[in-house]
C-alpha cells in the first residue's frame, strides 16, 4: 500500500491505520527501509520528512498569492475629465496609427529622393599565358544615370503622398477627439438618467411605507400595501438597469482613450447641454469645404496618381550608364578607356506600365470625386438630423414636464390626503418617470445628432 503526502504532514497515528505493522512497504516505495519494523522512531523520521515538504510546498503558495496580489491592480475606477481624457486619446494606439503611416510617407519620400544607382567599381586580374608569363591588371568604375526626369516624377509622387498621410492623420484626430468628447458627455447623462432612477425609488420606498402606516392605523388595505411594494420592485429594476448602462457608458469612455479593459473612467462635472449650432445650407457647404482634411487627401492623391503616369512614361527614356577603364600590363603598358551603355528602347518601352498608371490616375480621380459627393451628402444628412433632434428637445416644454422630485412629491401628498388612489398614483408616478426618461433619451438623440455634424463639418473651432 502507497501514501501520498498532499502538502500537510500526516499523524503518526493514521500512518499506522494506512499500513499495518507487519507490512512491508513495495520495493520503489521512497521511504522502504523506514518501514520494515513499526518502531516509533521510524515513524517519526517519517512525519518529519512530511512536515518538511509541507513546509516547502507552503513557502511556494504563500510566494504564488503575494506575486499574484502585487500584479493586479487595486484600483480599476478612477476620475478623469474631459482634457485628460483627450490627452490620452492622443497617446493610443488609433493616433500612434495614423503617425506610423506619416512617418512611412516621409520615408518612401526620402527614398524617392535618393539617388538610385550607385557608382560600380570592378578590379580583375590574372596571368597571360604566353612566352614569357605575365600578369595584366583592370580596374574599372561606372555609373548609371537616370534620364528623362524620373527621380523628379518619383518626388513628386511621394510628397504628394506624404501631403495625403499628413491630411489623413489630421482626420483621424478630428474623429478620435469627437469619439472621446461623445462619449465623455454620453456618460455624464448616463449620470443623470441614475439619478432620476434613484428619486423614483425614494419616493417609492416612501409611498410603501405610507401604505404600511394607513394598514396599521386601520385606514387602508393590503392590496395598497402590495401594491406600493410592486411599484418599489419596478422602480428598483428600472434603477439596476440606468445603472449598468452608466457602467457600460464609463467603460465605453475607457475604450475612446485607449485605458487597458480593466479601468473604468468616470466622467467628471456636471453634463451641460451643447449650445445649439446656427448655420444654414450654404454655411454647411462651405464650412465643410474649409475643415474638411479629406479635400486636401483627394487633392494629394490626384497629384501623386498624375505623378506615377508622368514617372511611367519617363521610362521609356533609357537610362546611360558611363564608365572608365584602366588596365596594365606586366610589361608596363598602361590602358586608359572609356565606355558609354545605353539600352535601346526596340521592343519594350513601357507600354503596358502606361497604360496601368493612366487608368490608375482616371480611377483615383473617379473615386476621389464620388468620396467628395459623399462628404456633401453626409453634412448636410447630419445637419437636417441635428435639427430635427434639436426640434423633439424643445417640444418637451419645462413648464409642462415639471421637476421630477417635485411633481412626485405632489402626487405623494394627493395620495396621503386621499385625493387619489393607490392605481391613480402607480398611473401618475410611472407617467411623471416615462416623461423625465423620454426627455433624457430626446437629449441624448440631440448630442449623438450635435456630435455627428461636429465630425461631418469638421469644424472644432467652428461648433463648439
Amino acid at each position: 500500500m502507497y501514501i501520498c503526502f498532499y502538502g500537510r504532514a500526516p499523524a503518526a497515528s493514521r500512518i499506522r491505520s494506512i499500513m499495518p505493522a507487519n507490512a512491508d512497504a513495495p520495493s520503489d516505495f521512497p521511504f522502504r527501509s523506514s518501514f520494515h519494523s513499526p518502531s516509533t522512531h521510524l515513524l517519526s523520521r517519517v512525519g518529519q520528512q512530511a512536515k518538511t515538504a509541507a513546509l516547502l510546498c507552503a513557502g511556494v503558495w504563500v510566494l504564488t498569492v503575494t506575486r499574484i496580489s502585487s500584479a493586479q491592480s487595486p484600483s480599476t475606477e478612477r476620475l478623469i475629465d474631459l482634457d485628460e481624457a483627450i490627452a490620452l486619446a492622443d497617446k493610443s494606439s488609433l493616433s500612434q496609427i495614423a503617425e506610423a503611416e506619416v512617418s512611412i510617407a516621409r520615408g518612401e519620400k526620402r527614398a524617392a529622393k535618393t539617388i538610385r544607382f550607385n557608382p560600380t567599381l570592378s578590379l580583375s586580374a590574372g596571368p597571360r599565358f604566353s612566352t614569357p608569363t605575365s600578369t595584366d591588371l583592370e580596374a574599372s568604375l561606372s555609373q548609371t544615370f537616370e534620364l528623362g526626369g524620373k527621380r523628379r516624377h518619383r518626388t513628386a509622387a511621394a510628397n504628394a503622398r506624404l501631403r495625403a498621410s499628413q491630411s489623413r492623420r489630421q482626420r483621424a484626430t478630428q474623429q478620435i477627439h469627437e469619439q472621446v468628447r461623445r462619449t465623455f458627455a454620453r456618460a455624464q447623462l448616463a449620470n443623470l438618467r441614475v439619478i432620476t432612477a434613484k428619486e423614483a425609488v425614494e419616493v417609492a420606498i416612501s409611498l410603501r411605507e405610507l401604505t404600511d402606516e394607513r394598514l396599521q392605523a386601520g385606514k387602508g388595505t393590503q392590496l395598497e400595501v402590495n401594491q406600493a411594494s410592486a411599484e418599489v420592485a419596478r422602480a428598483q429594476a428600472a434603477l439596476l438597469a440606468t445603472e449598468q448602462a452608466y457602467e457600460q457608458a464609463c467603460y465605453a469612455l475607457s475604450s475612446a482613450v485607449g485605458e487597458p479593459g480593466h479601468i473604468k473612467l468616470i466622467p467628471a462635472g456636471q453634463f451641460k447641454r451643447p449650445s445649439p449650432v446656427v448655420l444654414n445650407e450654404s454655411s454647411v457647404l462651405q464650412t465643410v469645404r474649409t475643415n474638411r482634411p479629406e479635400y486636401n487627401t483627394f487633392t494629394a492623391e490626384r497629384e501623386a496618381s498624375q505623378a506615377d503616369v508622368n514617372l511611367e512614361h519617363s521610362k521609356k527614356i533609357p537610362d546611360i550608364a558611363l564608365g572608365a577603364t584602366f588596365a596594365q600590363e606586366e610589361s608596363g603598358i598602361n590602358i586608359i578607356t572609356f565606355g558609354l551603355s545605353i539600352e535601346l528602347p526596340v521592343w519594350n518601352r513601357n507600354q503596358g506600365a502606361r497604360e496601368v498608371a493612366q487608368a490608375a490616375a482616371q480611377r483615383t480621380r473617379a473615386l476621389t470625386q464620388q468620396a467628395e459627393d459623399e462628404i456633401t451628402r453626409q453634412s448636410l444628412i447630419a445637419y437636417n438630423g441635428y435639427q430635427r433632434a434639436r426640434q423633439a428637445v424643445e417640444a418637451f416644454d419645462r413648464g409642462t414636464r415639471g421637476n421630477l422630485r417635485a411633481n412626485l412629491s405632489l402626487t405623494r401628498d394627493s395620495f396621503e390626503a386621499g385625493k387619489i388612489s393607490i392605481i391613480e398614483f402607480s398611473v401618475l408616478r410611472a407617467s411623471f418617470v416615462d416623461v423625465e426618461l423620454a426627455y433624457l433619451d430626446a437629449i441624448d438623440n440631440e448630442l449623438v445628432a450635435f456630435f455627428d455634424l461636429r465630425l461631418a463639418l469638421g469644424a472644432d473651432t467652428v461648433i463648439q
